[in-house]
Parts: C-alpha cells; sequence; structure tokens
C-alpha cells in the first residue's frame, strides 16, 4: 500500500516535515528530503504496526476533495507531494541462506544473533542507511 505524503521545508526550523492526509495523527521529519524520507517510512510502519485493517489510500486527487485540512495546506504551505510504501509487519519466518563461509565467521565474531544481524543489515542497505 502506499500513501500520500506532503513534505514540506521549514526554512526557519532547518527542516523537512512530512504529513500524511491518510493516518491521521502520523507525521515525521528530516533535515533534508532524503532523510525526511527515510523517516516517513519508519513513522507509517510504526503507525501501521497495531492496526488490524490498514487505512484506505486516496488518490492525490481524492485528497483535493475530502481531506479538511487541503486546502489550508495549498494556500499556506510550500510543500511536495510524495509517496511513502506501508509494508505490513509480519512474524518472523525461516529462509535458508547461501554465503561464503568467511563471511558468516566474521557475522559470528560480532554477535551471537545471526538472525537479527543479517535483518538489521539488509533494513539498512534497503533505506539507504
Amino acid at each position: 500500500m502506499r500513501y500520500i505524503a506532503l513534505f514540506e521545508t521549514d526554512k526557519e526550523a532547518d527542516n523537512v516535515g512530512v504529513v500524511f492526509p491518510d493516518l491521521p495523527g502520523c507525521f515525521s521529519a528530516g533535515k533534508d528530503y532524503d532523510d525526511a524520507m527515510r523517516n516517513a517510512h519508519v513513522a507509517v510502519a510504526l503507525y501501521l504496526e497495531d492496526k488490524r485493517d490498514l487505512p484506505v489510500a486516496r488518490s492525490l486527487e481524492q485528497i483535493k476533495l475530502e481531506w479538511e485540512e487541503w486546502k489550508t495546506w495549498e494556500d499556506n504551505y510550500s510543500f511536495v507531494v510524495g509517496l511513502v510504501s506501508a509494508f505490513p509487519v509480519s512474524k518472523p519466518k525461516k529462509y535458508t541462506v547461501y554465503m561464503d563461509s568467511s563471511l558468516m565467521a566474521k557475522i559470528d565474531a560480532v554477535t551471537k544473533n545471526r538472525s537479527e544481524f543479517l535483518t538489521i543489515a539488509a533494513e539498512r542497505m534497503l533505506n539507504g542507511t
């Protein structure tokens, strides 16, 4: 599911704020657009973590017509519209992974939990951090 995100530059605060019209109370920020985008994905994931039913994602046209704050945003803020993907959190699942034994030895030298290590490494690579 992809949600519309409004990225607003706040020159006084020197950051980029993020608001999600389809996710009431969900917001985020970052020091620049890249940072704000990374943090936006985290904010959406945390917002949806305890939700059984994902909120319906509207198109930008629907948001313009239906979101009560749209006119205020359009008239008063300088912002960019973006999309943030939401992936529901699921229970861990067992996988078989093949890798070089010397690489596995290096992993074992720094952690007792291979799964946690590989999960964190994968998330960092995918998020560009």
